[in-house]
């Protein structure tokens, strides 16, 4: 798994199709936990957000590959449960993983403002149930190793 956490690590975008009647895609900063925790920030006004408040089981997709080699090529396909943080460590964590990694935003990004009820900014968790992750380097002809996490 330490593989598929270096390759997580590596990224910074992630996209979200939240479970609904209306298909919907969205795409989000993020940070990762060891464990394949990711956290990342979005308003609870946006529409994947309220989506996701209604069923919080959401697709996940995180893309790679080599310009220069079509056949050098790593991805992630996932589901899993997503949620807003709801305690002061989750929110800590989130903020701290967020900024470390998207420092042009720690300004605005804090704790406070996360915690602002005013403010429609939440730090949202999304726990991975399944990960199928495809890396030709690694796996060869075999493509891709499949992961399961408990919930």
């Amino acid at each position: 798994m330490n593989d598929l956490f270096v390759f997580l690590e590596s990224q910074k975008l992630i996209t979200l199709s939240p479970k609904s009647s209306e298909p919907w895609i969205a795409n989000a900063f993020y940070g990762v936990t060891p464990d394949c925790t990711f956290y990342f920030v979005s308003s609870t006004e946006t529409k994947h957000s309220q989506q996701i408040l209604q069923d919080g089981t959401v697709a996940f997709n995180i893309a790679w590959y080599n310009p220069n080699n079509h056949t050098d090529r790593k991805a992630v396909q996932g589901v899993g449960t997503c949620m807003i943080a709801s305690t002061q460590e989750e929110i800590e964590l989130g903020v701290s993983l967020h900024n470390s990694r998207f420092p042009e935003f720690a300004k605005r990004i804090t704790k406070e403002w996360i915690e602002d009820d005013a403010n429609s900014g939440k730090i949202w968790i999304l726990k991975p149930s399944f990960i199928k992750f495809w890396n030709d380097e690694l796996y060869k002809d075999d493509e891709s190793k499949e992961f399961t996490f408990e919930k």
